[in-house]
């Protein structure tokens, strides 16, 4: 799949290795979320820092190709602005309530995100 996204100009896919459980892929995708917009870290780190699901299927995060590790979403993000490819507004909303959930979750207690 990963090699399909390529071909269709992706500049970066990232999944699991494996089957997954649920659990581990909503903490994961938060946390991982939040470090590429938040703490602006590149694929390879915020990938490193992802916890595996070793429990029921040992399956680790990944990006494909291997070159974009050394991507940031910010790069990404930013050269979409620059270039003359226009994007979809509902992909464009959709990244930008992520974004808002992520930092407002970052900044309040567990127990008080509604």
């Amino acid at each position: 799949m990963a090699k399909a996204f390529i071909g269709k100009e992706a500049k970066a896919y990232l999944g699991w290795s494996n089957l997954v459980e649920t659990s581990i892929v909503d903490k994961e995708t938060a946390k991982l979320i939040g470090r590429l917009l938040v703490e602006d870290k590149t694929f390879e780190e915020a990938v490193k820092e992802a916890s595996p699901d070793s429990v029921f299927f040992n399956s680790s995060l990944g990006y494909y190709p291997e070159s974009a590790g050394s991507l940031r979403l910010s790069d990404l993000i930013n050269g979409a602005k620059d270039s003359e490819t226009t994007l979809n507004p509902a992909v464009l909303n959709y990244c930008w309530n992520l974004a808002l959930t992520v930092v407002y979750s970052s900044h309040k207690k567990l127990k008080d995100f509604k």
